[in-house]
């Protein structure tokens, strides 16, 4: 009996040798396949928002042109933050509509937890459209830039109040065409 129970003993002890190198090459794996899809630390401010004053500056310019405030509500440590600033937000077309039809401003959620919490911010990243200090609509998570304009182009911009009324003089029509075009 000694000769099987030791080899038995020897067995288990390469068999778990085993499992722990498979659970630590799987490990890092999963950190570098998260390495991969965050990239080197965080993401650059996007362009929409990297003149972007304070919240309180971008609701009073709201105010004075009509245009809502877009906040950006992100941080440093949030995977799902980055990919949003090295994707969607990083897209032409999202930081031209932004540009022409917005007030951007980026919140840090670290730093500046009392304007988060006055949005009533529960996940970032979060973007949020706000007309004469009135939410108008919200979005949770990382979005690609087709999601994104299409948000904005229902949500944003002078009709978005308006739904089901035609655009007045000198306003763009952002609402889905069903031509196709």
């Amino acid at each position: 009996g000694g000769f099987s129970e030791e080899a038995a003993m020897v067995m288990a002890a390469k068999r778990n040798r085993g499992r722990v190198w498979r659970m630590f090459i799987t490990a890092v794996l999963v950190l570098l396949a998260i390495r991969l899809v965050t990239g080197d630390g965080p993401a650059p401010t996007p362009v929409a928002f990297a003149a972007a004053g304070t919240f309180e500056e971008a609701t009073a310019a709201s105010r004075r042109s009509g245009m809502p405030v877009l906040a950006f509500v992100t941080a440093d440590w949030c995977p799902s933050c980055q990919s949003l600033k090295r994707g969607g937000l990083a897209d032409e077309g999202v930081a031209r509509w932004i540009a022409d039809n917005a007030h951007p401003v980026l919140i840090d959620a670290d730093a500046q937890r009392e304007v988060a919490a006055g949005l009533n911010v529960s996940g970032i990243p979060a973007l949020i459209l706000l007309r004469d200090g009135r939410e108008i609509s919200r979005s949770v998570g990382a979005s690609s830039a087709a999601a994104l304009r299409g948000w904005l182009a229902e949500h944003g911009g002078p009709v978005a109040d308006m739904r089901g009324e035609s655009p007045k003089d000198g306003e763009t029509d952002l609402r889905p065409r069903d031509d196709g075009k």
